[in-house]
């Protein structure tokens, strides 16, 4: 990636460089002289100054787009991490809510065997205790769900933030 990006800056490089010594050319033929030494050499310096300040800001250029493509991958690899996250939590929910469901079957016919008398009211009470931590595991995993949903909105945000920074850089070099 660096090495096509360095490609990239230096075909630029060259074609500046290319345009600025044609320019200088016709600039100086259209004077309808001959250029002296002196004005020859002006010239030279003139378009060294120009090459230098050009690759300065392609140097720039260049380091701030390495640094965002790192911060890119970084960004990267948390959504897909925060999205992993999001995927568990939600399967462990749909498995809590299968078994609230159930419990609650278990719980009413033990209830009715109960008021039967055919049922033990211990046996009850556990299944009760059982349903209730089920409620709390599902109430926890649902408020970790919503924290995950708006890390990862936030994470995205910030990935489509370096994207376009990314391309405003992108459109620097060409």
């Amino acid at each position: 990636m660096k090495r096509s990006i360095t490609l990239i800056v230096l075909s630029v490089a060259v074609l500046f460089v290319t345009a600025n010594s044609t320019a200088a050319q016709a600039t100086n033929l259209g004077g309808g002289g001959r250029p002296t030494q002196e004005q020859s050499l002006q010239d030279l310096v003139n378009e060294v100054r120009q090459l230098r300040a050009m690759l300065q800001r392609v140097n720039v250029t260049v380091y701030k787009t390495n640094i965002v493509m790192e911060r890119l991958k970084l960004q990267q690899d948390l959504v897909a991490r925060q999205s992993r996250d999001l995927d568990d939590v939600r399967e462990k929910l749909g498995e809590t809510r299968t078994e609230i469901m159930k419990m609650k079957e278990v719980v009413k016919s033990v209830e009715s065997s109960v008021a039967v008398g055919t049922g033990n009211p211990e046996v009850a009470a556990k299944f009760k205790i059982e349903l209730e931590e089920g409620l709390q595991r599902e109430f926890r995993l649902v408020t970790r769900e919503t924290q995950l949903l708006n890390e990862l909105s936030m994470a995205r945000n910030k990935l489509a933030e370096l994207n376009s920074r990314l391309d405003l850089l992108e459109t620097e070099i060409k």
